[in-house]
């Protein structure tokens, strides 16, 4: 087979495992940011964490507050301890963002599909 042609193979191989690959570690960051509280189910997200957070500058007294904050089924969830709540989440999120960072730098290392394939540890 010509060089140019097995190359451009090779090339192509490599594009399709590493965008595969890549989404994989991106499912598995969302998947990673569930958070589970007082029986409801929370989809980290940075607006979740903005509004929770907006929770708690907005009150004098954080420990004392109750709120209520919808989860992803629409429910109506009562959070107790509001501070608690954010620093879980906060340090739940920023924990997924670096090991999801740390993954995706060690995909970018592998130049060849093959060594894209090999069970990546994270």
């Amino acid at each position: 087979m010509d060089q140019r042609l097995n190359e451009a193979l090779e090339f192509t191989n490599y594009s399709i495992v590493y965008s595969d690959q890549k989404e994989l570690l991106k499912q598995k960051f969302h998947s990673a940011n569930i958070h589970y509280h007082n029986g409801g189910k929370f989809t980290i997200t940075k607006e979740l964490i903005n509004y929770t957070n907006l929770l708690l500058t907005q009150t004098d007294n954080p420990n004392n507050v109750t709120v209520v904050v919808i989860d992803d089924a629409d429910n109506p969830i009562q959070i107790a301890d509001i501070k608690t709540f954010v620093d879980d989440i906060m340090n739940q999120y920023t924990q997924n963002c670096n090991e999801y960072y740390t993954a995706l730098q060690q995909l970018k290392e592998k130049r060849d599909a093959e060594g894209l394939l090999w069970p990546q540890k994270v």
